[in-house]
């Protein structure tokens, strides 16, 4: 059974991620793809099992830069699968692509409110690494130049198992991590079966604000259901997946 306490926790967590994500201010993130690799690398250090890969980037723009930018991008994107509309939901305009299992998704979404605003939101998402590998470096760069206007902050995720139990996994995987980042520690959530982590690094180049202090990659461990081992959820500069 899940306690209480740990379901409030991850509430907290997936709740303050999700604004962060919408609302949170955009910074330049220099070669974006970069923290993928190196959050890819690093965990193959530590004998790691990655399962899969995920780029999150959003921009803000006004209700009518949105409309030109459906238009513009239902040109720019014409061998990209465009799917329907869904007003109740505020979706202005979604447009998917695959190849192998690179998977892209553009959407542009408003927030329905008086005076409202939009954002065009951009995943990646790929379950093999060279596919991934491959895909940043040679298209990665050229979809988010023509998808956005600005520069805005690229939010990256891995995911995948740790073959030792949680307990195991602490003071071995997460502390070789947390030492090759020069990592400091933040915020932490500790439960039976559960784990979270905040940090700062800097071999991470953007970072968000936290009340306190200043993080830029969060960890999440959890128990694996069935079995030895333990999942895991790691994201720069935070995690925008749920875990």
């Amino acid at each position: 059974m899940i306690s209480m306490n740990l379901v409030n926790n991850l509430k907290y967590i997936l709740l303050f991620c999700f604004i962060v994500f919408l609302f949170g201010n955009n910074t330049n993130a220099g070669n974006k793809s970069d923290p993928l690799l190196l959050l890819t690398d690093s965990v193959k250090d530590v004998e790691g099992t990655i399962e899969e890969w995920a780029l999150h980037t959003r921009e803000q723009l006004t209700e009518e830069e949105s409309e030109d930018a459906a238009r513009f991008l239902q040109t720019y994107l014409s061998d990209w699968k465009v799917l329907f509309t869904d007003k109740k939901e505020n979706v202005m305009f979604t447009a998917v692509h695959s190849h192998g299992t690179v998977q892209q998704q553009v959407k542009i979404v408003s927030s329905g409110t008086a005076g409202s605003v939009a954002y065009v939101l951009y995943s990646v998402t790929a379950t093999d690494e060279e596919e991934m590998r491959e895909f940043l470096a040679k298209d990665f760069e050229s979809a988010y130049s023509h998808i956005f206007h600005s520069t805005p902050q690229v939010f990256t995720c891995i995911k995948g198992k740790f073959d030792d139990k949680l307990e195991e996994v602490l003071p071995n995987q997460l502390s070789h991590l947390l030492s090759g980042w020069e990592a400091e520690k933040k915020e932490v959530v500790s439960e039976k079966d559960f784990y979270s982590l905040t940090a700062f690094s800097d071999q991470f180049s953007s970072s968000l604000l936290l009340p306190d202090n200043e993080m830029n990659v969060q960890v999440g461990l959890r128990k694996k259901q069935e079995g030895a081992g333990t999942n895991f959820v790691i994201g720069t500069p935070i995690i925008t997946i749920e875990y």
